[in-house]
């Protein structure tokens, strides 16, 4: 049982004359889009396509600046943007062929198109602005923006910054993680439960001492993992040794290859390789871990170049961000449990759904780039029992149980050091799992910074 709790706990304006409404709506066609903020999704206005330019109301853009303190009014015929000077741009655009003069700080910036329509939100007239004529502005405000698939995502220098320490760290030659992490499960019994299970614990707690390497080996990107749990003697370590006294784990992936060892040799996890060949090719890997992201803000060091980032997990998400790839990983993640792959893809995305968590994140200059060099990260999840996906054969043992929660904390370092990967000796030697000497896998460890990657 208590290996089955090991591998359970280890993954968002070309120039156009003015119209009038109505003849403006004859020729066009209106969507819903978004504006993102930081990753926080502010509002979806509907937006309006014509002769290929995508138009957006400027009134849901002057409400995204206003709550990063860039405040702005509109008074019918011009844009009058007011901020502070030390994060902005100094003198005019050039181009500018439109109808609607903008202002900055007092001195004329641009001339943008504009174009009256109405908005169906509010079901009245509203100033629309392209997306084009927006990005020149919000250029000169230090606001970096993106238009895709009818999201506009906006990024304060921040943010932006924290962006690319996640790929600086990620993009690292080399590094070097050591981290500990506590993980309190608790399940929560039905009146049947209470009686099956009377004087079986019905929780756990589990500390967790990890170090992690990254280099390249063979011209691949090579991780070396190493985990050593530590269960209360209490608790038992279910590994058929001594009460407490649990086998370190150690893992080791070369390109899309994975060796496990649990104290009882080498294996060659090829249902795990399965699985990162999907996410390689399914998922933007290097962003996955900033784009769970939401409520970002950061302090810098009164002493020293650090910079700390705080912000919220969201779960929904990291759900839907996963979307595409989560039948793939359903496949290959059900083998052997019993639970067809689309009902371990439903599980998944409803772990996934309940997860809150809060992290806190320590970024450095290190070489002349910016890299994280520390996290601090807490999880929790409550899970009605209700809400999963359970197969008919174990059916009878979850009405025994009506939640689970957890509750996870991890504080992880890291170094950049040229310190190169040597690879286990025995490698060779290994079986593919189900061969022989195969031990049960646990799930790849992984933290946010994505440097194991």
């Amino acid at each position: 049982m208590k290996k089955q709790w090991m591998g359970a706990i280890a993954t968002c304006l070309v120039v156009l004359g003015v119209a009038s409404p109505a003849a403006f709506a004859s020729t066009s066609q209106q969507n819903t889009g978004s504006i993102v903020l930081n990753n926080d999704n502010l509002s979806s206005p509907h937006t309006i396509n014509q002769g290929g330019t995508t138009y957006v109301p400027l009134w849901y853009v002057m409400q995204a600046l206003k709550s990063v303190g860039i405040h702005s009014t509109w008074n019918g015929s011009a844009w009058t943007i007011t901020t502070s000077g030390n994060n902005v741009g100094s003198g005019a655009l050039t181009g500018g062929a439109g109808n609607t003069p903008v202002s900055l700080n007092g001195k004329h910036l641009v001339n943008v198109s504009t174009i009256p329509a109405v908005d169906p939100s509010s079901h009245h007239i509203t100033t629309y602005i392209s997306v084009h004529d927006i990005a020149n502005v919000l250029k000169q405000l230090n606001v970096a923006s993106t238009w895709n698939s009818g999201q506009l995502s906006l990024q304060t220098p921040d943010v932006a910054a924290l962006a690319d320490a996640f790929t600086n760290s990620q993009a690292a030659p080399e590094s070097q993680m050591t981290a500990n992490m506590a993980e309190h499960i608790q399940l929560t019994l039905t009146s049947k439960g209470k009686v099956d299970l009377q004087g079986t614990p019905s929780s756990m707690d589990i500390q967790m001492n990890m170090s992690m390497k990254t280099g390249t080996v063979n011209g691949q990107k090579a991780i070396y993992l190493r985990i050593t749990p530590d269960i209360p003697s209490d608790q038992g370590s279910g590994q058929g040794n001594d009460a407490g006294t649990p086998q370190p784990i150690q893992e080791y992936i070369e390109g899309t290859k994975v060796w496990v060892n649990q104290g009882t040799g080498w294996t060659e996890e090829t249902s795990s390789e399965q699985l990162i060949q999907t996410l390689e090719s399914q998922l933007p890997t290097q962003d996955i871990n900033f784009t769970g992201l939401r409520n970002i803000h950061s302090t810098s060091s009164s002493s020293g170049n650090a910079t700390q980032y705080t912000a919220t997990l969201d779960g929904s998400s990291m759900a839907q961000l996963l979307g595409p790839v989560m039948q793939n990983v359903g496949a290959s993640a059900a083998d052997g449990t019993g639970m067809s792959p689309s009902d371990m893809s439903k599980l998944i995305n409803s772990v996934l759904g309940h997860m809150h968590g809060t992290m806190s994140i320590t970024v450095n200059p290190v070489g002349g780039k910016t890299l994280i060099t520390g996290e601090n990260m807490t999880i929790d999840m409550n899970i009605p029992m209700n809400s999963l996906p359970i197969p008919a054969s174990a059916k009878s043992s979850a009405s025994e149980i009506s939640a689970i929660s957890l509750h996870e904390t991890l504080a992880a370092g890291y170094t950049y050091n040229s310190d190169p990967i040597t690879p286990p000796s025995d490698l060779n030697a290994a079986p593919a799992a189900g061969t022989s000497n195969s031990a049960a896998s646990n799930s790849t460890a992984s933290t946010s910074n994505g440097s194991g990657q």
